[in-house]
């Protein structure tokens, strides 16, 4: 059948009940520990990005690991917010294709919530959500109860429905007309984490402190798929920057990164919105005459 994989996962008995039982310190170091090890096994090469199914090269698949491990204020302010919030009960996660770790956060939200979790992973990079359950299963067996992973293909119409119907709480990351096609599927309209576009703003009261090194990090991280990457820079009036000036230190700056974050593999469908994207910053630029 279409659905025994999720049959197997979610019938077999997620379980919460060790989770919601355990106190908010327990809870939040299983989960920074977990991030960690696996951070850590990156690091150390004992777990390559190939191994991982990732698209990121090695360095950029580290920052992206090590900066998803949240901070012990983060999740002392994240575990007061929920502290008097009941359950939702079970949550399931589809996740993006973009960002290999957009896992983490939702992640800690959920578990720190006390529920019991299904992750759809997706077919672009499987391994890096697997590899960090296992780790939270490895710390905890009794905590990671509450986790499982889910790699159903996109025509097991069949999986995904009783995915939505075992589900109390439904959460999409994908493009918009992606998450239309799973409102089909499943039957329900869940809560959908569409599209994003990033932009950098140089104000007038910002520009003394503008760091290009740092600008130029976050756009090439994630290889620049991620909704925070920015895909354009806006200049207030005012602002004493030269557009042309400040174009070339941003892409001098992203030279050196290449170094040391080199990119990794583009599916043949980015490459083609990543070519729809220039073609439509020149003509923009031709336009108003900035080319």
């Amino acid at each position: 059948l279409e659905h025994r994989e999720v049959a197997s996962v979610i019938a077999g008995g997620l379980d919460a009940e060790p989770l919601r039982a355990a106190g908010a310190e327990r809870v939040g170091a299983w989960i920074r520990g977990g991030i960690e090890a696996l951070a850590d096994d990156v690091r150390s090469g004992r777990l390559s990005p190939e191994a991982l199914g990732t698209r990121l090269t090695r360095a950029p698949l580290e920052d992206a690991l090590e900066t998803s491990v949240p901070n012990d204020d983060e999740l002392a302010e994240a575990a007061r917010i929920l502290r008097d919030r009941p359950p939702a009960g079970r949550v399931a996660m589809i996740l993006p294709s973009n960002v290999e770790t957009a896992v983490v956060r939702p992640l800690v939200w959920a578990l720190l919530a006390r529920n019991e979790v299904a992750v759809r992973v997706s077919s672009r990079c499987p391994g890096i959500t697997r590899a960090l359950v296992a780790r939270l299963h490895e710390r905890d067996q009794a905590l990671g109860r509450a986790l499982g992973v889910l790699s159903l293909d996109r025509g097991q119409d069949a999986g995904f429905a009783a995915l939505g119907a075992w589900a109390d709480a439904l959460h999409v990351w994908g493009r918009d007309d992606t998450i239309a096609r799973l409102r089909e599927r499943m039957g329900r309209v869940p809560g959908a984490h569409g599209s994003g576009l990033s932009l950098a703003v140089i104000s007038r009261r910002g520009a003394e402190r503008l760091e290009v090194e740092a600008l130029a990090r976050d756009v090439a991280r994630h290889d620049q798929r991620g909704c925070l990457s920015p895909q354009a820079v806006l200049l207030e009036e005012g602002s004493g920057n030269d557009a042309r000036a400040l174009a070339a230190r941003i892409f001098d700056a992203l030279s050196r990164l290449e170094a040391r974050w080199p990119r990794g593999r583009i599916e043949p469908d980015e490459a083609a919105r990543e070519r729809r994207w220039r073609g439509t910053a020149r003509a923009v630029g031709d336009w108003v005459g900035a080319a």
